[in-house]
């Protein structure tokens, strides 16, 4: 019985995590896809794991865009009654 994949998860958001998040996801796909062909995984787990890295680059695209929108900022406290 074969274990079962693990995305190596720390070593992605690394690669992605250097990248500029106006990087296009065919780049982000193609330096994934080139490091873990390098290190001859098989095509379906080079497939998993492009899948998470576009979600980590999507996840910096949404936490750089609250960023600059300013949402990020102190919260205002709720007034109570009491």
């Amino acid at each position: 019985m074969t274990p079962k994949f693990q995305v190596p998860k720390f070593d992605i958001e690394f690669l992605v995590n250097r990248e500029h998040v106006g990087t296009p996801d065919d780049a982000i796909a193609a330096l994934i896809a080139g490091r873990c062909e390098q290190a001859g995984m098989a095509p379906e787990n080079v497939a998993l794991c492009v899948k998470y890295a576009l979600k980590v680059h999507a996840d910096n695209r949404k936490l750089y865009s609250s960023v600059m929108s300013g949402s990020l900022g102190p919260k205002k406290r709720k007034k109570s009654n009491g």
